[in-house]
């Protein structure tokens, strides 16, 4: 017989998945841009919460991150641990991206001092192709194994596309 104990820690355990965790900021650069466009994590309030819904225990500030673009990226993303290396074959347009992991934030969720590329955590391509969902693609780093990534979804691809970052391919 599972104690009861063990059996409800095992139970909130896998009540829902872990958070997701993402960058603080991301510089995409490439693609035609005149200039790099830096990504934030724009709109992100706090709220107490009870973690696990354990009201016996302290309520600690957890981020919301619904309107992040940061955050809205990863989670419409496919994730897939390996992207074969002709995933990306049709590409129309090809953007650099770095990604700088636990970075401090301003009182407006900037960075507080200018980021330089060679300075990134990791570093990703985000492939546009042509009748097919863009791709992401992490080249190196420390925070993300090379070659993972996945398609991009279109809140993903709105989002992009808000910051200034076309993500259809050109009509003639």
């Amino acid at each position: 017989m599972i104690p009861a104990s063990l059996l409800a820690a095992a139970t909130l355990a896998t009540a829902a998945p872990p958070p997701l965790a993402f960058p603080t900021f991301m510089l995409v650069r490439g693609g035609g841009l005149a200039e790099p466009v830096l990504l934030y994590h724009h709109g992100v309030w706090t709220k107490l919460m009870h973690l696990g819904g354990d009201t016996t225990r302290p309520a600690v500030p957890v981020a919301m991150v619904d309107s992040s673009p940061i955050a809205t990226i990863y989670s419409d993303m496919s994730q897939r641990s390996r992207i074969p290396p002709d995933e990306h074959a049709g590409s129309v347009r090809a953007y650099e991206v770095a990604e700088f992991w636990a970075m401090g934030a301003d009182e407006h969720h900037r960075p507080r001092h200018p980021l330089r590329w060679e300075s990134a955590t990791d570093y990703a391509m985000l492939h546009v192709r042509r009748g097919a969902s863009p791709i992401y693609v992490r080249t190196g780093g420390v925070m993300q194994p090379r070659g993972s990534g996945g398609l991009l979804g279109d809140r993903a691809v709105a989002v992009l596309e808000k910051w200034g970052i076309p993500m259809h391919e050109e009509r003639p």
